[in-house]
Protein backbone atom coordinates (compact mmCIF):
# COMPACT_ATOMS: atom_id res chain seq x y z
CA UNK A 1 0.00 0.00 0.00
CA UNK A 2 1.42 3.32 -0.94
CA UNK A 3 2.21 5.64 1.86
CA UNK A 4 -0.38 8.76 1.70
CA UNK A 5 1.57 11.24 3.78
CA UNK A 6 3.92 12.50 1.29
CA UNK A 7 3.35 13.62 -2.04
CA UNK A 8 4.37 11.31 -4.76
CA UNK A 9 7.37 11.18 -6.86
CA UNK A 10 5.10 11.62 -10.55
CA UNK A 11 3.51 14.98 -8.69
CA UNK A 12 7.28 16.53 -7.45
CA UNK A 13 8.45 16.01 -11.21
CA UNK A 14 5.28 17.30 -12.43
CA UNK A 15 5.67 20.52 -10.66
CA UNK A 16 8.89 21.24 -11.26
CA UNK A 17 8.30 20.43 -14.90
CA UNK A 18 5.51 23.49 -14.72
CA UNK A 19 7.88 25.56 -12.70
CA UNK A 20 10.72 25.40 -15.27
CA UNK A 21 8.44 26.11 -18.16
CA UNK A 22 6.54 28.98 -16.24
CA UNK A 23 10.37 31.02 -15.59
CA UNK A 24 11.43 29.78 -19.37
CA UNK A 25 8.04 31.38 -20.94
CA UNK A 26 8.55 34.56 -18.72
CA UNK A 27 12.05 34.92 -19.34
CA UNK A 28 10.95 35.11 -23.61
CA UNK A 29 8.23 37.82 -22.74
CA UNK A 30 10.57 39.88 -20.88
CA UNK A 31 13.11 39.75 -23.22
CA UNK A 32 15.74 37.55 -21.33
CA UNK A 33 18.82 35.80 -23.64
CA UNK A 34 15.86 33.37 -24.53
CA UNK A 35 14.59 35.73 -27.27
CA UNK A 36 16.54 35.62 -30.44
CA UNK A 37 18.28 38.68 -32.07
CA UNK A 38 15.97 38.97 -34.66
CA UNK A 39 12.50 40.39 -33.21
CA UNK A 40 8.92 39.26 -35.50
CA UNK A 41 5.39 40.00 -35.61
CA UNK A 42 2.84 38.83 -37.77
CA UNK A 43 -1.22 39.03 -38.39
CA UNK A 44 -3.87 37.96 -40.42
CA UNK A 45 -7.46 39.55 -39.35
CA UNK A 46 -10.78 39.49 -41.50
CA UNK A 47 -13.73 41.84 -41.04
CA UNK A 48 -16.71 42.51 -42.61
CA UNK A 49 -17.27 46.22 -43.14
CA UNK A 50 -20.73 47.53 -44.37
CA UNK A 51 -19.75 49.58 -47.43
CA UNK A 52 -18.68 48.57 -50.88
CA UNK A 53 -15.13 47.48 -51.17
CA UNK A 54 -14.28 50.59 -53.52
CA UNK A 55 -14.51 53.04 -50.83
CA UNK A 56 -12.69 50.65 -48.30
CA UNK A 57 -9.89 50.49 -50.87
CA UNK A 58 -9.52 54.31 -51.78
CA UNK A 59 -9.20 54.29 -47.33
CA UNK A 60 -6.21 52.13 -47.32
CA UNK A 61 -4.98 54.04 -50.92
CA UNK A 62 -4.43 57.27 -49.15
CA UNK A 63 -2.27 56.74 -46.97
CA UNK A 64 -1.54 59.75 -45.12
CA UNK A 65 -4.83 58.52 -43.81
CA UNK A 66 -3.36 55.83 -42.06
CA UNK A 67 -2.48 57.58 -38.63
CA UNK A 68 -6.29 58.23 -38.33
CA UNK A 69 -7.12 54.88 -37.22
CA UNK A 70 -3.57 52.76 -36.82
CA UNK A 71 -2.09 54.00 -33.12
CA UNK A 72 1.52 52.91 -33.72
CA UNK A 73 1.60 55.08 -37.01
CA UNK A 74 2.49 59.36 -36.17
CA UNK A 75 2.98 59.95 -40.28
CA UNK A 76 2.74 58.83 -43.53
CA UNK A 77 3.79 61.01 -45.94
CA UNK A 78 4.92 60.68 -50.00
CA UNK A 79 8.23 61.11 -50.73
CA UNK A 80 9.16 63.47 -53.60
CA UNK A 81 9.20 62.10 -57.02
CA UNK A 82 9.33 58.11 -56.32
CA UNK A 83 6.78 56.05 -55.25
CA UNK A 84 7.94 55.51 -51.50
CA UNK A 85 6.67 57.11 -48.73
CA UNK A 86 8.31 57.50 -45.17
CA UNK A 87 6.23 56.09 -42.44
CA UNK A 88 7.09 57.22 -39.09
CA UNK A 89 6.28 55.15 -35.88
CA UNK A 90 5.16 56.35 -32.75
CA UNK A 91 7.31 54.01 -30.05
CA UNK A 92 7.11 54.14 -26.39
CA UNK A 93 8.25 57.25 -24.42
CA UNK A 94 7.60 59.32 -27.73
CA UNK A 95 9.86 57.74 -29.55
CA UNK A 96 9.83 57.95 -33.48
CA UNK A 97 11.32 55.48 -36.17
CA UNK A 98 11.63 56.10 -39.72
CA UNK A 99 10.60 53.42 -42.37
CA UNK A 100 10.58 54.10 -46.42
CA UNK A 101 7.69 51.50 -48.16
CA UNK A 102 6.83 51.72 -51.47
CA UNK A 103 2.88 51.05 -52.37
CA UNK A 104 1.76 48.59 -54.80
CA UNK A 105 -2.27 49.04 -55.54
CA UNK A 106 -4.06 45.73 -57.75
CA UNK A 107 -8.17 45.71 -58.70
CA UNK A 108 -7.90 42.12 -60.20
CA UNK A 109 -8.71 39.83 -59.08
CA UNK A 110 -9.93 41.95 -56.12
CA UNK A 111 -8.92 45.25 -54.63
CA UNK A 112 -5.55 44.55 -52.92
CA UNK A 113 -2.92 47.24 -51.27
CA UNK A 114 0.47 46.07 -50.86
CA UNK A 115 3.20 48.02 -48.17
CA UNK A 116 6.54 46.65 -48.32
CA UNK A 117 9.46 48.43 -46.32
CA UNK A 118 12.35 49.18 -48.15
CA UNK A 119 15.15 51.09 -45.51
CA UNK A 120 14.99 51.36 -42.17
CA UNK A 121 15.23 49.66 -38.62
CA UNK A 122 11.73 47.71 -39.49
CA UNK A 123 11.36 45.54 -42.29
CA UNK A 124 8.65 43.68 -43.50
CA UNK A 125 4.71 44.02 -45.48
CA UNK A 126 1.27 44.31 -45.28
CA UNK A 127 -1.04 43.26 -47.50
CA UNK A 128 -4.78 44.60 -47.51
CA UNK A 129 -7.53 42.74 -49.19
CA UNK A 130 -11.34 43.84 -49.90
CA UNK A 131 -13.22 41.58 -51.52
CA UNK A 132 -17.24 42.08 -52.30
CA UNK A 133 -19.20 39.54 -50.06
CA UNK A 134 -23.51 39.52 -49.40
CA UNK A 135 -23.79 43.64 -49.95
CA UNK A 136 -20.63 44.35 -47.82
CA UNK A 137 -16.94 44.24 -47.96
CA UNK A 138 -14.91 41.27 -46.71
CA UNK A 139 -11.15 43.28 -45.50
CA UNK A 140 -8.43 40.81 -44.64
CA UNK A 141 -5.35 42.38 -43.34
CA UNK A 142 -1.98 40.56 -42.80
CA UNK A 143 1.53 41.41 -42.55
CA UNK A 144 4.94 40.88 -40.58
CA UNK A 145 7.44 42.96 -39.41
CA UNK A 146 11.07 42.46 -38.11
CA UNK A 147 13.43 44.25 -36.11
CA UNK A 148 17.43 43.06 -35.94
CA UNK A 149 17.48 46.21 -33.83
CA UNK A 150 18.36 44.75 -30.15
CA UNK A 151 17.53 48.34 -28.78
CA UNK A 152 14.33 48.76 -30.50
CA UNK A 153 11.38 45.81 -28.67
CA UNK A 154 8.77 45.63 -31.46
CA UNK A 155 5.90 45.87 -28.73
CA UNK A 156 7.48 49.35 -27.41
CA UNK A 157 5.35 50.42 -31.26
CA UNK A 158 2.91 47.40 -31.48
CA UNK A 159 2.13 46.88 -27.84
CA UNK A 160 2.39 43.08 -26.28
CA UNK A 161 -0.68 41.80 -27.86
CA UNK A 162 -0.36 43.75 -32.09
CA UNK A 163 -3.09 41.39 -33.10
CA UNK A 164 -5.57 43.01 -30.72
CA UNK A 165 -4.62 46.41 -31.21
CA UNK A 166 -4.97 46.01 -34.55
CA UNK A 167 -8.02 44.77 -33.97
CA UNK A 168 -9.07 47.51 -32.21
CA UNK A 169 -7.99 49.99 -35.34
CA UNK A 170 -9.51 48.12 -37.63
CA UNK A 171 -13.03 48.06 -35.63
CA UNK A 172 -12.55 52.11 -35.54
CA UNK A 173 -11.93 52.07 -39.27
CA UNK A 174 -15.30 50.04 -39.36
CA UNK A 175 -17.31 52.43 -37.94
CA UNK A 176 -15.77 55.34 -39.84
CA UNK A 177 -16.54 53.71 -43.39
CA UNK A 178 -19.66 52.32 -42.19
CA UNK A 179 -21.12 56.02 -40.53
CA UNK A 180 -19.83 57.20 -44.38
CA UNK A 181 -22.01 54.60 -46.08
CA UNK A 182 -25.01 55.74 -43.71
CA UNK A 183 -24.70 59.69 -44.13
CA UNK A 184 -24.80 59.08 -48.06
Amino acid sequence: MADRSRPSTWVFVLGVAALGLTALALRRRDGDEAESPSQRIEWALQLPIAAPPSLVHAFWSQPDRLPLVLRYLQAVTPLAATDEWRWVFRGSLGATIDTRCTRRLSSEPMLEVLWETVEGVLQGHCRITCAAERGATLMSVEGAYTSSNNALRLDDIFGRDPESRLREDLERLRSVLERRVTAS
